[in-house]
C-alpha cells in the first residue's frame, strides 16, 4: 500500500472528512450558461501557462517529477505536518506483522486509536523540525501501538476459541 494510500485510510479510519466538498450548480445557473467550447490541445504547457499570465512562456519550468519521486519526499517538505499521525502511518504495518494481527479497520483502528488518546499532537513547519520530533516521538507511538497490539491480539485469540 503507497504511503499516500495509508495516509488515507488513517485518515478514514480517524472519521475525517475533506474539507472541501463539491457543490454542484443549479439547473437554473446552467441553463442560463452556454457549454464552453473545448479546443484543441495544440500548445504546450509553458505555451499555455505564458497566454494565460501573460509572462514569456521561458519562465516556467518543466511539471514536477512523476508522483512516485514525489511520494519519497519527506511529509515536512508539504507544509504543517501532523507529527503523530505520520508516525502511525509509518509503523502500523510492522506492528500488524509483528503481532500477526488481521489487519482488518477495527484492530486498525484500534492501534490508531491508543496512541492518538494518549499521545499529544503535534506538528511540524520544517524539515529539522519533523525529523527532530519522528526522532523523539517515534518510541512512546511504537510503545502505545505496542500495548493495543497485544490487547487486540488476546481478543482474537479468545474470539477464535
Amino acid at each position: 500500500m503507497a504511503r499516500s494510500a495509508k495516509t488515507k485510510h488513517v485518515l478514514d479510519l480517524v472519521g475525517t472528512e475533506p474539507a472541501k466538498k463539491m457543490v454542484s450548480p443549479s439547473l437554473q445557473e446552467l441553463q442560463g450558461k452556454a457549454p464552453p467550447l473545448l479546443k484543441p490541445p495544440t500548445l504546450t504547457l509553458a505555451e499555455e501557462m505564458s497566454e494565460l499570465t501573460g509572462l514569456p512562456a521561458e519562465e516556467f519550468q518543466p511539471p514536477s517529477p512523476e508522483p512516485e519521486q514525489q511520494e519519497e519526499q519527506p511529509a515536512a517538505d508539504r507544509g504543517i505536518t501532523f507529527i503523530v499521525a505520520e508516525l502511525i502511518n509509518q509503523e502500523l504495518e510492522t506492528v500488524v506483522n509483528r503481532f500477526n494481527l488481521t489487519p482488518t479497520d477495527r484492530n486498525l483502528w484500534e492501534l490508531t486509536r491508543s496512541v492518538i488518546e494518549t499521545i499529544r499532537p503535534e506538528f511540524a513547519r520544517d524539515e529539522e523540525e519533523y525529523f527532530e520530533k519522528c526522532e523523539r516521538l517515534r518510541p512512546r507511538v511504537i510503545k502505545e501501538m505496542t500495548k493495543a497490539a497485544v490487547r487486540v491480539a488476546a481478543k482474537d485469540k479468545r474470539n477464535r476459541e
